[in-house]
């Protein structure tokens, strides 16, 4: 009878099970070296020591600070090493660099069947396929998430969400700063996308669980990481707290890397993809679509009145934009380019941008931009606009694009006002006994004004009165600031009547 493995056995046959995923077998099977194949003759010493590097399974940074460079040189060395080996993932360069003898395999690369499947069993969270909760049929999304449990990913300990309604366009995350909303978002990405992206690992640690369950189409979806039968979500855009950086004549193999489906959300130099270069081409083509982006631009913009492509004095194409004045007489402003815009309109037209050409090269089969379906993540929302923007950025978004579902993480009230009707919301809080914990607020926003979601267990906040107020008699109760003024006013004329009581109707004097 097999002896059982320690835990400390277990976990380093678990790291060598995701080093080598599914390619377990790696060519350590055999003693015997092959001859050099021409792709690794054609490698650099530089990138011949990278590829051991990856093979003796280290990190990017820690290859960085070995080699005394920039993460994102060793992350484009990767990507050539990929390309060279025609591979496709750390896997693939390990797997010649054990084959040709760069370096010998570690003992605990070679794994038998039952340790294999001892370690998916461990991975496995959910298995069985759960009931479905929503408030509307006919609103039902064909991608939306429906449970996530998680272990062991950075401080979220232990965290299961279940009965997520599949009709929620909207799913927002609350709690305090450091309190987890973005590891909450990447752990999203993990169970929906998997372990890596184009080559670069999404996590390292073996200790690392997440099981998920999702629409896809709607069926229902099970990925639990690390497992063979894991299904990605190619209907999917991940977004960070900064998004003004657009694709621009940067070499491509910086754009490419920095551009990948989920880099954005896990690195704070992601790049979106330009929406200006389709433009041009459909412009150029007379096709339909460009009709369809510019008038969804205007209506998820209100203050974009138009979209011109026109010829520059170089007799290059260039794309300019119409800003509307707020006057109420359809006044509009000179057209500019975008680089002169607002940080506000560059971070909208460059996110839905972005979300356009990922989603249309994934179903190009799609006629009407409306129909475009998957999950879209979006890190501080709010962050480079105004609050009336804040405000109907959610409804607009879930206008334009009913099929698809927006997780949201916001450290602001003002997109709570603006959230469709059955949002989700979760609270993230944190304590150094259970780490980050998060807990769903069922609570109705639709009749509560920002002093109630303020005080609420969405944001804890214990009171939203002024610090400088210094007299609570003093606080001003009324809805809006019009009110404030013309109660002022009136105040003013009856404090002017009591200086001068001649100034009363004389049907007051009598």
């Amino acid at each position: 009878m097999k002896k059982a493995m320690t835990p400390e056995e277990l976990l380093k046959a678990e790291n060598a099970f995701i080093r080598l995923h599914n390619q377990v077998r790696a060519s350590s099977e055999d003693d015997a070296k092959d001859e050099e194949p021409q792709a690794l003759r054609n490698l650099t010493n530089r990138e011949r020591e990278v590829m051991v590097l990856i093979a003796r399974d280290m990190s990017t940074a820690e290859i960085a600070q070995k080699l005394s460079v920039s993460e994102s040189t060793i992350n484009s060395q990767r990507r050539n090493l990929m390309q060279k080996l025609d591979v496709r993932s750390n896997v693939g360069i390990a797997h010649f660099a054990f084959k040709y003898g760069l370096i010998d395999p570690p003992i605990n690369l070679i794994i038998d069947r039952s340790t294999i499947n001892l370690i998916i069993d461990g991975s496995t969270l959910l298995a069985s396929e759960s009931q479905d909760h929503f408030e509307n049929l006919k609103d039902c999304l064909p991608n939306s998430i429906k449970r996530i449990k998680i272990v062991n990913y950075q401080d979220l300990r232990n965290v299961e969400l279940v009965d997520i309604p599949i009709d929620s366009k909207w799913i927002f995350l609350a709690g305090q700063n450091g309190y987890g909303k973005t590891s909450l978002l990447r752990s999203v990405v993990l169970g929906l996308f998997g372990s890596h992206d184009e080559g670069v690992m999404l996590v390292e640690s073996a200790k690392t669980k997440v099981g998920l369950e999702y629409k896809n189409d709607f069926s229902n979806i099970i990925n639990n990481l690390w497992t063979p039968d894991f299904r990605p979500l190619e209907h999917l855009a991940c977004y960070g707290p900064s998004r003004l950086q657009i694709q621009s004549k940067m070499s491509q193999n910086e754009v490419a890397e920095k551009s990948t489906t989920t880099y954005g959300l896990f690195n704070p130099d992601g790049i979106l993809l330009n929406i200006e270069t389709k433009l041009i081409e459909w412009h150029l083509e007379k096709n339909e679509q460009l009709n369809q982006v510019k008038t969804l631009f205007r209506e998820v913009i209100p203050a974009l009145a138009d979209i011109i492509i026109q010829k520059n004095e170089q007799d290059d194409y260039e794309v300019l934009y119409v800003e509307r004045a707020e006057d109420g007489e359809g006044t509009t402003f000179d057209p500019v380019p975008f680089e002169k815009l607002a940080a506000g309109f560059r971070s909208i037209i460059g996110l839905i941008g972005d979300l356009l050409i990922r989603f249309i090269r994934k179903q190009p089969d799609v006629k009407q931009l409306s129909d475009l379906a998957g999950i879209v993540l979006i890190d501080e929302l709010e962050n480079h606009l105004h609050p009336k923007w804040q405000y109907q950025l959610p409804t607009l978004l879930s206008k334009a694009f009913p099929n698809i579902q927006f997780i949201a993480a916001t450290h602001s009230v003002i997109p709570i006002l603006g959230a469709p009707k059955n949002s989700v919301f979760l609270k993230l809080n944190r304590s150094k006994e259970k780490g980050i914990t998060v807990e769903r607020i069922d609570i109705d926003v639709a009749n509560l004004l920002p002093n109630s979601i303020l005080t609420s267990p969405i944001f804890d906040m214990e009171t939203i009165r002024p610090i400088a107020n210094e007299d609570v008699g003093l606080l001003r109760t009324e809805d809006t600031y019009t009110e404030v003024v013309a109660n002022d006013e009136i105040d003013k004329q009856l404090r002017e009547l009591a200086k001068d009581p001649s100034q009363y109707p004389p049907l007051l004097q009598e």
